[in-house]
């Protein structure tokens, strides 16, 4: 995939990827990992803009991010550019082996030709005992739905289901412990979150733009089915 061609302006535009849709977002995760984690040093894989990234800081751990969009760093979040490097998650993470307690992958592992490579890359980077958090999209049957009648997106070529994902940790000796958002008590919220920012999305589909057109209740409707089709999984792994 020429992911230079596809992760421009107009892809963080269309997505409404800007701080003031994700900053809540970021700040919930970020409090719960801090809470439940407490990780030391993280890594962010795929970290766009670096606003995830900006969140964990300012809670005073010690956070990086590195993504291959030329647009995205050198757009990215206030005071956070040192923090990030440009670099491909499928070739390798340029950081030394067990450096980090916890590396997040927030609704990126998809996006990625050969997720397994990228797993296996994170297992290096993850102390024994370390953390891998994962949101990636839920394979529901409204997901199989949209997929039918629009087609998988160019941009997720590695939609899987949970026992794939999970399958495919386990072969670089990471174990899955359930799922983050409820066991932390945050699965509404995320959800409401998530609601709120879809709003302000262009619709990217033309039956999306035809409910946008109808007004109030056409929008709402368009919003509950992007929501129901592009519910995320939410997956915590540890590296035994």
């Amino acid at each position: 995939m020429d992911y230079q061609r596809i992760y421009t302006e107009d892809y963080y535009k269309i997505r409404a990827y800007e701080p003031e849709n994700l900053r809540q977002h970021f700040a919930l995760l970020a409090q719960n990992i801090k809470q439940h984690l407490d990780p030391h040093m993280t890594l962010d894989v795929g970290c766009a803009r670096g606003y995830f990234v900006q969140a964990i800081r300012e809670l005073g751990i010690k956070a990086y991010g590195m993504d291959i969009s030329e647009y995205a760093l050198a757009h990215c979040a206030p005071d956070t550019r040192s923090y990030l490097c440009r670099a491909n998650a499928e070739t390798d993470l340029p950081y030394f082996a067990n450096l980090f307690d916890l590396v997040t992958c927030m609704e990126c592992i998809e996006h990625l030709d050969v997720p397994e490579v990228v797993i296996r890359n994170i297992a290096r980077v993850l102390r024994p005992g370390g953390y891998a958090v994962i949101a990636s999209p839920k394979i529901t049957t409204w997901r199989r739905l949209f997929n039918a009648i629009y087609g998988q997106a160019e941009v997720h070529p590695s939609e899987l289901d949970l026992a794939e994902w999970i399958t495919l940790f386990g072969k670089h000796r990471m174990q899955y412990m359930g799922d983050f958002s409820r066991e932390w008590g945050i699965a509404g919220e995320l959800r409401r979150l998530t609601i709120e920012r879809t709003y302000n999305m262009t619709p990217c589909t033309s039956t999306g733009r035809l409910l946008n057109r109808l007004g109030k209740w056409g929008r709402w409707l368009r919003v509950r089915l992007n929501v129901l089709a592009w519910e995320p999984e939410f997956m915590l792994f540890r590296l035994r």
